[in-house]
């Protein structure tokens, strides 16, 4: 015995020395770290504006002022709202948020877009010591290592503050939520949770973990959250806003089809095999193997897989689990994320704090650590490096902090696994039953996808051949063999031309869009945005180019096929007016009129062009719905005229015998035809994906037209088709 005492003192020594050496590593890593996120996040983040924080500034500057939220998702009447209300950045889109997303940046709307992202700044960092605070109480790891946890995210917070994102909220809203759930109210915790489904969507998920423990009253608070948040969407956006969103945007959306559906930023799983298996001429255009079919099973296998093995560790868990059932639960909702940016990893902090906690509980140091660096390595920014590797087998390469995840995934779930105290036999009811939820879900997910993607890549042979770095081309007009249109690089709009796939773009200074062509070949119309729009002319042979201002205050230029009629759109807080004014007057009185209006800002009129006798033929939204009018210009106290409903892009082809136009179907566009003099009319598109802006070639035999069919919502290439008559 008295050996024993004589060896107790060194070891216990030896012990604390240890410790104080574990926590000033600790310390001195933290304070690295907070360094880091000081110098390369905050500060930069507070003198500059980045993308994404002037879309939600903008979107709800907008919306206070009584724009029409509906049109958010168009990518050129949002970049034109941009330009007017001054906001220095040469892209913006408003493409995956809901629209109660909004919500949280109206109180700054009515500052400066700089001072207001400055406003949200430090409202983030209220919320992100909220956040940790709340991470404190509910586990035993002090606020030291929490504070290490958050940090070791700092790529991650840097970018979600350096754009002005919203993830610190959502982190919030969880570490509110689970905090809430340990407290054994469930109505709260589902309440919080609708909260922030509506504002990033994937929240909802937590409907499958409460019904596989049979957390009632969380799915209760849940469902009612958001149906009271559904109403108050309908209440505040009306429900033409909502209808479109959630059958035009949302469904593309939780398919990871918004902006570059392609990109390695997202790191996500359907990217990989979107770019494993998905051609596009554009944006992939060398897959691993271009198989639709592969594509559409491997999805939901899976994503099902993991969820399926999710829900059943967590019904088989013994009740002290939630911690690291809520751990895994969070990390599997950035798994299954079609999109997923790096700044979305902040919520990791909350999954790797409820994680950590349990399993030093358990004493799994070793396997805490490996979660710790596991972790660490997927708030690495390795993708940066990688983005070269985009083609045959070298995609691999280009998604370490996916494979990151999916390992922080698993690790999670295989622990949660082993805590089960009596694993199921293959035979048993309850295996049964998982495995027939596994089989439905997927089955249905391959049939989804299958059906989804049918007729989505016929029209690649008929793509026009534009430059790889336009994101985005759209508004074509035909002129002789020349096709002009608008295009959006990274610097901002511009209008281009093709001609025998010879590309020419034609910087105007700032942003250009809707290009028309004058009855001479040599001119051509645009609409110039800055603080207003106005509709210029310019010659494009001219170097360098000379423009002239045709119509102050105008947008949208369209000119009738002799040149003697202009057509243009003039806004009122979104909504469009459409006047007309004569070119070729033959009084010299007339000479100096103005343009006189066909139809008021009421029809909220979007495009417009000419039918062959000089009447104008329109899309108008006057009660939130699209549809086509004629207007007759030689007797403009004549009201427009209902013509097809649910119909946008008017074109008349150059013969007057057809008109092209673009209808809405369970929620996507197709191209249609209409010969004018029998009303015969024919569907030309049928794909699950947006066909619009359609322009006739000379011979009126074929169309060009704005598809974004294996793209990202909106984000259009230009193709030819085929009218067969």
């Amino acid at each position: 015995m008295s050996e024993k005492s004589e060896l107790s003192p060194p070891t216990e020594l030896n012990t604390s020395d240890e410790h104080l050496c574990t926590r000033r590593a600790e310390q001195v890593l933290l304070v690295a770290l907070v360094i880091l996120f000081i110098w390369k996040g905050l500060m930069p983040a507070w003198s500059s504006l980045n993308t994404d924080f002037p879309t939600y500034y903008l979107a709800a500057r907008l919306y206070r002022q009584g724009y029409p939220v509906r049109k958010l998702n168009d990518w050129i009447w949002i970049a034109r709202q941009k330009d007017h209300a001054s906001i220095d950045r040469p892209v913006v889109e408003f493409s995956t948020p809901t629209l109660l997303s909004i919500l949280p940046v109206v109180p700054f709307s009515w500052l400066t877009p700089l001072d207001a992202k400055r406003a949200w700044l430090v409202v983030t960092l209220i919320l992100l010591l909220c956040a940790a605070y709340l991470i404190t109480r509910m586990t035993s790891l002090g606020t030291r290592r929490v504070a290490l946890i958050t940090f070791l995210a700092v790529d991650p917070l840097r970018l979600n503050f350096l754009y002005g994102q919203s993830y610190v909220l959502m982190l919030f809203l969880l570490a509110l939520a689970a905090w809430l759930t340990f407290d054994k109210r469930q109505f709260a915790c589902g309440l919080t949770l609708a909260l922030g489904s509506v504002i990033k969507i994937y929240p909802v998920l937590f409907l499958f973990y409460f019904a596989s423990k049979r957390q009632w009253r969380a799915i209760l608070g849940m469902i009612l959250g958001l149906l009271a948040l559904g109403t108050l969407s309908l209440l505040l956006f009306g429900y033409e806003a909502n209808r479109a969103y959630a059958l035009e945007v949302l469904p593309r959306a939780l398919r990871g089809e918004v902006i570059d559906p392609y990109s390695v930023e997202w790191n996500s799983l359907t990217a990989l095999l979107r770019r494993l298996f998905i051609a596009e001429p554009d944006l992939n255009p060398h897959p691993l193997i271009f198989s639709p079919f592969a594509y559409a099973f491997l999805q939901p296998l899976c994503t099902v897989f993991l969820l399926v093995w999710f829900l059943w560790a967590s019904n088989s868990s013994p009740s002290g689990s939630a911690k690291l059932e809520w751990a895994a639960l969070i990390v599997l909702l950035l798994v299954l994320s079609p999109v997923v940016g790096p700044y979305h990893h902040c919520m990791l902090i909350l999954g790797i704090a409820l994680g950590a906690d349990a399993l030093l509980k358990q004493g799994q140091r070793e396997y805490t650590a490996l979660i710790l660096l596991v972790y660490a390595i997927a708030c690495i920014p390795l993708y940066r490096w990688l983005e070269g590797f985009d083609s045959s087998w070298k995609i691999f390469l280009a998604f370490p902090r996916l494979y990151a995840m999916i390992a922080l995934a698993g690790l999670l779930l295989w622990k949660l696994a082993g805590s089960v105290a009596q694993p199921f036999g293959l035979r048993s009811g309850r295996a049964v039953s998982f495995g027939l939820l596994f089989v439905c879900i997927t089955v249905v997910g391959a049939l989804s996808n299958l059906r989804h993607l049918h007729g989505q890549f016929t029209n690649y042979e008929q793509r026009l051949t534009v430059k790889s770095d336009f994101l985005l081309s759209n508004e074509p007009l035909v002129s002789g063999d020349a096709i002009f249109f608008t295009r959006m690089a990274r610097q901002g709009y511009e209008i281009g031309r093709l001609v025998q796939h010879v590309n020419t773009n034609f910087n105007l200074g700032m942003d250009a869009f809707h290009p028309a062509v004058g009855s001479s070949a040599g001119e051509v119309w645009a609409e110039l945005a800055s603080a207003q729009s106005d509709i210029v002319r310019f010659d494009p042979q001219s170097r360098p180019l000379i423009m002239s201002t045709e119509e102050q205050n105008a947008e949208e230029p369209s000119l009738s096929r002799d040149g003697k009629w202009l057509v243009f759109i003039r806004e009122e807080k979104g909504k469009g007016s459409l006047l007309i004014k004569n070119l070729k007057p033959t009084e010299p009185a007339a000479a100096i009129s103005s343009a006189s209006e066909v139809a008021d800002s009421h029809y909220d009129v979007l495009e417009a062009t000419f039918l062959s006798d000089d009447r104008v033929i329109f899309s108008a939204e006057p009660g939130g719905r699209p549809m086509l009018f004629t207007a007759d210009t030689a007797n403009r106290g004549t009201a427009p005229q209902p013509f097809i409903l649910d119909a946008r892009y008017p074109a008349v082809s150059p013969d007057g015998v057809w008109l092209a136009y673009s209808e809405e179907e369970r929620g996507s566009w197709q191209i249609s035809t209409l010969k004018l003099s029998t009303g015969e009319k024919r569907r030309l598109t049928n794909s699950d994906c947006n066909s619009v802006m359609p322009t006739w070639r000379d011979d009126s035999k074929k169309l060009i037209y704005a598809t974004d069919c294996g793209r990202g919502l909106g984000l259009t290439a230009l193709a030819e088709l085929k009218v067969v008559r």
